[in-house]
């Protein structure tokens, strides 16, 4: 195992071990961190720092903003200005990549509720299908790349509260963007799928977003 994939391990463990005061301000500078285009290997090594000043914090009684000497957004804004290595257009993409994915499963989970609450009502005329059509495919193809640009220009300035509300107002506006493009183009000549053969899809979808972002890791041997 290399030192990049010990250190991303390791990491992973004492964040979670740690006090969530600790462990989620961790998490947020390392999101910022990588949507303003730090490349994975400085990522980790950055927080395998601040895992460290947290430890020291917590035995000092100091918050961690305490510990930094400075509130968390600006210790985040001053090491984004300060970046050793930026994200290589391929990393960048395969972020976006499982982060779509990600999403696209969660909403594809309510869907699935959705059909198999509705059909099991109907009794032993049930039907376990999921709806497709071309609106879907255009909601696949085009709402990402909304996300996308919302994050590269907006999301990156925020931090905190702001950092979620505006997360939950981008996936809340997908949403509603998603019910406009059906009420405006419906599909009407669409095709179903079974209910199994669509969490399939979604599985091997999430599984394939996955490995493509453990390959691309492998790159860091030192």
């Amino acid at each position: 195992m290399s030192r990049y994939a010990k250190m991303r391990k390791s990491n992973a463990q004492d964040i979670l071990y740690l006090k969530p005061e600790y462990g989620d301000i961790i998490t947020e500078i390392s999101e910022y961190l990588q949507e303003e285009g730090m490349c994975a290997y400085e990522l980790e090594k950055n927080r395998e720092e601040l895992v460290k000043t947290a430890k020291a914090a917590i035995k000092k009684e100091q918050s961690m903003e305490e510990a930094l000497g400075c509130p968390p957004e600006e210790y985040a804004r001053k090491k984004a200005g300060n970046m050793q290595e930026h994200q290589t257009a391929y990393e960048r993409y395969i972020f976006t990549l499982e982060r779509s994915v990600q999403v696209f499963c969660c909403y594809h989970l309510l869907l699935v509720a959705v059909v198999a609450a509705s059909a099991l009502s109907g009794g032993k005329d049930a039907v376990l299908l999921i709806p497709m059509s071309l609106t879907y495919v255009l909601e696949l193809a085009v709402i990402p790349l909304v996300a996308w640009f919302l994050s590269k220009y907006f999301y990156q300035r925020l931090f905190h509260m702001r950092q979620k509300l505006f997360q939950i107002l981008v996936y809340g506006g997908w949403l509603l963007l998603t019910l406009l493009i059906n009420a405006l183009i419906p599909g009407s000549h669409g095709f179903r799928v079974n209910l199994l053969v669509f969490l399939f899809m979604n599985a091997a979808a999430y599984l394939i977003a996955r490995d493509l972002r453990e390959l691309h890791f492998k790159k860091y041997t030192w």
